[in-house]
């Protein structure tokens, strides 16, 4: 492919991506929260603040120039547990769209360019888990006492160890979609000439899949990914409000929610700010998905034309 067409297929992307209202101010509003969120730790370095440390004697306060936000019910800073309660969200619904991503990925390309007994192995095999309804099989599979599968009980009760169950648990049954469309757009390319000219050569098929197919079908993977961030970021907001997902003393927006449900008449910023936040970060993210989409579209249209 010449220089020429690759500058008019990123000059026509990028045309489309940045000339949409929705997909500019999602980037924005994703970009500057996720900075926020990475300059955290600094911010509370130099107010010499803890997310954790409870305070009974400011329980309920509302926004003042020590707390910006106010504080919850144990007296602790909204405005660092919603930071460090996004921190975690984004980091599950980045970590695990990736791994889920990835997992697609490999197994679509596999079914798509090996077809024949693989593919439909592959494909039954992501047909059942599609079948199954996603939030009620999250459920089943985050109740399960690990414990009982083996794994030692120190391990269970490491802070963090409910944030690796979930990235695992919601990787492990997120990859389906992302397969299916690896496996479609891969049925087309494994027929243009270049991959012929790939088989002439003797290229093996791993180098064929990763080299010559993969640059060719990043488009519904990244379209896809950014997808199922939100969706990703949701569930864990279910689980967690639900009790099974991140688990206390780590903060997240959805056990943030649990802990505002009885106190909602009490102090409703308690509820608004975490809800809010999940609310727009998971729009965000689908709007955002959707422009992408879009945008791939129009300058496939405009290399063909």
């Amino acid at each position: 492919m010449s220089t020429r067409i690759l500058k008019t297929q990123k000059s026509a992307f990028f045309s489309k991506f940045f000339n949409t209202p929705t997909a500019v101010i999602s980037l924005s509003f994703l970009s500057l929260m996720i900075l926020i969120i990475l300059l955290a730790p600094i911010y509370e370095h130099l107010r010499a603040a803890d997310s954790t440390r409870v305070d009974l004697f400011n329980r309920f306060l509302g926004p003042t120039g020590t707390y910006i936000l106010g504080t919850d019910e144990l007296g602790r800073d909204l405005m660092l547990r919603l930071l460090n309660g996004g921190e975690v969200s984004l980091s599950i619904g980045l970590i695990a769209s990736i791994i889920a991503g990835s997992i697609g990925t490999v197994l679509g390309l596999t079914s798509g360019y090996f077809g024949g007994k693989i593919d439909s192995i592959i494909m039954r095999f992501a047909d059942t888990i599609i079948s199954l309804p996603l939030l009620p099989l999250l459920i089943v599979l985050t109740a399960i006492d690990l414990s009982k599968l083996g794994i030692p009980q120190a391990y269970i009760d490491m802070p963090f160890f409910s944030t690796f169950k979930i990235i695992i648990i919601i990787s492990l049954v997120g990859w389906p979609t992302i397969a299916r469309l690896v496996r479609a757009s891969t049925l087309i390319v494994r027929e243009d000439d270049f991959i012929q000219v790939a088989l002439a050569q003797g290229y093996g098929p791993i180098r064929i899949m990763f080299k010559h197919v993969l640059p060719n079908v990043t488009s519904p993977i990244i379209v896809a990914t950014t997808l199922s961030i939100g969706n990703i970021i949701l569930f864990e907001s279910v689980l967690s409000f639900l009790g099974l997902g991140i688990q206390p003393p780590v903060a997240s927006w959805g056990n943030m929610l649990t802990g505002a449900q009885e106190l909602i008449y009490e102090d409703p910023k308690l509820a608004i700010w975490p809800g809010t936040l999940i609310f727009l970060t998971v729009i965000a993210f689908n709007f955002l998905g959707d422009s992408l989409q879009r945008a791939f579209r129009t300058r496939s249209i405009q290399i063909i034309n």
